[in-house]
């Protein structure tokens, strides 16, 4: 009788997660569906909010095989501040000076360096000689590339205030309030993906989790520092890599939304396949500029509305 009845429980078990399952899924869809949306062209974006509505936009920015995001958050005089958070490879200067012209960026209020790889970084001279730089984000290290020595010499010229942040710093811009994460405090400074400065960006309600190429070890140690770190969008860590976005990292985030930013056809592959199978299996809407060129989102604060150049999810 007593292995019946274990046998019994057990079943009852399995049919009670299995139901749990399901719930927290069609409860997932619906929270989704409630609060975001997707449109066709940015009037559309716009008229998805009540007339005169502050909106913070994220844009992240199709630069190849590279990162570029650009947050333009409303300011009390009708107009934007201006976060730029890496500027890409060399070769896509070009299309980075575009889109920022296109997004009418007079005054980069704050531009942060995640990390000083070119991918990242490259164009950091172009925008310092093109654009007046409030302040600049940036990790203290030591780099010896040419790329670094053109932005050397340009940062002297500039009159930029110079911030190199400490693990929950803040900076607010408006209603948004960003917050430093990473690097954690035992990263290898030789590791330069692992040294990334990750920022989580709160808008009321929405929030943006941009992790650089932070790899494994540095989202490992994220889990660890902190208990809370959901988010309804991830930037996905070192271009959708492997090497980064651990199942159980998505899994805690648990953003509706991830984005790669990486180059059509790019030789390494990214985003890697097991990155993209466990997003599916999560049902997290997964956008790659390679294939849907720019993402961008606007937000209230509380509804959600994303734009893909290619409308590829819009459909």
């Amino acid at each position: 009788m007593a292995k019946r009845k274990n046998k019994g429980n057990s079943l009852i078990t399995s049919t009670i997660m299995f139901f749990l399952v399901m719930a927290f899924l069609l409860v997932k869809e619906f929270v989704t569906d409630s609060v975001s949306l997707g449109v066709t062209n940015r009037a559309e974006a716009a008229q998805q909010f009540e007339e005169g509505a502050s909106l913070l936009e994220v844009h992240f920015l199709d630069v190849g095989q590279g990162d570029a995001t650009l947050i333009a958050v409303p300011d009390e005089n009708g107009g934007s501040d201006f976060i730029l958070i890496d500027c890409g490879e060399s070769f896509a200067k070009s299309d980075l000076l575009y889109a920022l012209d296109e997004y009418n960026v007079d005054v980069i209020d704050l531009f942060v360096i995640t990390h000083p790889h070119s991918d990242h970084m490259a164009n950091a001279s172009s925008v310092l000689e093109e654009y007046d730089v409030e302040k600049i984000l940036m990790n203290d290290l030591e780099v010896s590339h040419s790329f670094y020595k053109n932005f050397e010499s340009a940062l002297k010229l500039e009159d930029a205030e110079v911030v190199y942040p400490a693990i929950g710093d803040k900076y607010a811009y408006g209603d948004l309030v960003l917050t430093v994460l990473g690097p954690g405090k035992d990263m290898d400074t030789e590791d330069l993906n692992n040294m990334s400065i990750v920022l989580r960006a709160d808008y009321n309600k929405r929030s943006f989790l941009l992790m650089g190429d932070a790899e494994a070890e540095s989202e490992y140690d994220l889990m660890d520092r902190f208990m809370q770190i959901k988010a309804d969008v991830l930037k996905l860590g070192h271009h959708g890599s492997s090497t980064s976005s651990a199942e159980d990292f998505v899994d805690l985030v648990m953003p509706m939304y991830a984005v790669a930013s990486c180059g059509l056809d790019n030789e390494y592959g990214h985003p890697h396949r097991e990155v993209v199978s466990y997003l599916n299996k999560l049902r997290i809407t997964l956008f790659r500029t390679d294939t849907d060129g720019y993402v961008s989102f606007y937000t209230d604060g509380n509804k959600l509305v994303y734009l893909t150049e290619n409308n590829t999810a819009a459909k």
